[in-house]
């Protein structure tokens, strides 16, 4: 199997491995998948590695964790898929000032969905800090630059914050029509 080949294939067991619940299992297929991918030079890769890292230590309530392996893959890696999932786990852990300056560094490109990504990462920055209104605008301006899957995906969870639950379910059904898209967002161009 080619290297590329081998990254895409521990990510995808270290996913199976989270969706089974065996998390400790997942991260060690992921620590393992950085160094493969460190040693490949693949340092998309092993930021994307990173970030999945992170989300699972989200949901082991390990936030310094999760907060640390998102600086180090985004200091690794600054491509906007990348930016966009540290931006958004960083602002998920409470680390709102670093969170707003990966968002500020992605609205600074020209590109219509860089700078949308800029607008997610603040609205759920927002969300973190119970400021759903806030974080309703931000949602916004991010679907009038370009509709993602993860904006309506952030927008079901702001309205639902708001007791807005009919607009909540009509953003989730939208996402639930494009589903697919949710994989694009961390799928290495290698």
């Amino acid at each position: 199997m080619s290297a590329a080949g081998a990254s895409f294939a521990s990510a995808g067991l270290a996913d199976a491995a989270l969706y089974q619940g065996r998390t400790a299992d997942a991260l060690a297929i992921l620590k393992a998948g950085i160094v493969a991918d460190t040693a490949a030079k693949n340092l998309s890769g092993a930021a994307l590695k990173g970030l999945a890292m992170a989300d699972a230590l989200i949901a082991g309530d390990d936030a310094a964790g999760a907060a640390r392996e998102a600086e180090q893959a985004f200091a690794a890696d600054q491509s906007n898929p990348v930016a966009l999932m540290a931006g958004l786990t960083l602002a998920r852990t409470g680390r709102t000032p670093a969170a707003l300056k990966v968002a500020a560094m992605l609205g600074e490109k020209l590109e219509a969905e860089p700078q949308a990504y800029s607008w997610l990462i603040r609205a759920e920055s927002a969300l973190s800090q119970k400021q759903p209104r806030v974080a309703l605008n931000h949602a916004q301006a991010a679907r009038a630059l370009v509709d993602t899957w993860l904006g309506r995906v952030i927008l079901a969870r702001t309205y639902i914050a708001l007791d807005e639950f009919a607009s909540a379910t009509s953003e989730l059904d939208a996402a639930t029509a494009r589903s697919g898209e949710a994989l694009a967002i961390a799928i290495d161009d290698v």
